[in-house]
C-alpha cells in the first residue's frame, strides 16, 4: 500500500504522477507510485529516488500527450479526458490538437456556434461536388440554351446580365451567399423591373448548377434575398 506522508510531485502540463516514500518494517526505505499504463492501477516499487522520479516523468509526458489509456488525474478530471479521447476516435486528430483549433475557432467566430459555422462551411464547400467557376458554369448554361434552340434576345440577355455577375464573382459557385448576391444587386442601383430580371436570370444559373450537380440539392441562397415589387421602367 502506498504510504499517506507528503509525496513528491512529478507535474507535466496537466498531469501530475506522484511519488511516495516509503519504509518497510526492516528499516529499508524504497519509493512508490501508482502506474496506471496497463489500464489497471498497479503499485510500483523503487530503491532509487532518482530512478523514482525518471520513471515518474516518462509516464507524466506520455499521459500529458494522450499516450496512455487511462490517467492518474482526479476522477472528475480523468472522466472528463477519457470522454474527450472518446469523441475525437476515428477522426485522427489528437487531443491537444482538437483543443487548440477550438479555442482558435472560438476567438475567430465570438459568441457563434463553431458548429453552425462548420455547418455553414460545409454547405458552401461540399467536399463531394466538383468545384466549378461561376464562368465556368455561365459558359454551359448559355451553351445549353443555345442547343436547346432559344432566341437570341433571351441568349443575348442571358450573355448581358450574367456576364456582370461572373465579373463580379471570381469564385466557385458553391461559395456564393445571399449576402452576396444581394450586395451584387445592391450595388449596381436597379430599377424594381431591372432587379427582378437580374435575379430571375441568376436563379436560372442556379438552378441549372444543381442540376449539374454544382451544387447540393439543397441549396436555397436564391430564396433568401430580397422581394421587390415590378414598377416598370427597364434599365
Amino acid at each position: 500500500m502506498i504510504s499517506k506522508n507528503k509525496p513528491i510531485t512529478i507535474k507535466r502540463g496537466f498531469v501530475t504522477v506522484k511519488i511516495y516514500r516509503t519504509r518497510s518494517a526492516l528499516g529499508y526505505e524504497s519509493f512508490q507510485m501508482a502506474d496506471y499504463s496497463s489500464g489497471r492501477r498497479k503499485i510500483r516499487t523503487f530503491s532509487d529516488l532518482l530512478e523514482a522520479k525518471k520513471e515518474a516523468g516518462l509516464i507524466a509526458d506520455r499521459m500529458s500527450h494522450g499516450d496512455l489509456d487511462v490517467l492518474t488525474l482526479r476522477s472528475e478530471d480523468r472522466a472528463a479526458y477519457l470522454r474527450a479521447v472518446e469523441a475525437l476516435r476515428g477522426t485522427g486528430f489528437p487531443l491537444e490538437v482538437a483543443a487548440v483549433q477550438f479555442a482558435e475557432a472560438s476567438k475567430i467566430l465570438g459568441g457563434d456556434s463553431i458548429i453552425e459555422a462548420a455547418r455553414f462551411y460545409a454547405k458552401r464547400h461540399p467536399a463531394k461536388l466538383p468545384k466549378k467557376l461561376v464562368s465556368e458554369v455561365v459558359v454551359e448554361l448559355v451553351e445549353a440554351k443555345k442547343t436547346a434552340g432559344l432566341g437570341d434576345r433571351y441568349l443575348n440577355d442571358l450573355r448581358y446580365r450574367l456576364g456582370k455577375f461572373e465579373t463580379s464573382f471570381h469564385c466557385p459557385i458553391s461559395s456564393i451567399s445571399a449576402s452576396q448576391i444581394q450586395e451584387f444587386l445592391n450595388s449596381m442601383k436597379l430599377s424594381a423591373r431591372s432587379y427582378i430580371n437580374f435575379v430571375r436570370v441568376i436563379g436560372t444559373l442556379f438552378r441549372f448548377a444543381k442540376r449539374r450537380g454544382y451544387l447540393p440539392r439543397d441549396h436555397d441562397e436564391m430564396d433568401h434575398l430580397e422581394k421587390v415589387k415590378d414598377q416598370g421602367g427597364e434599365i
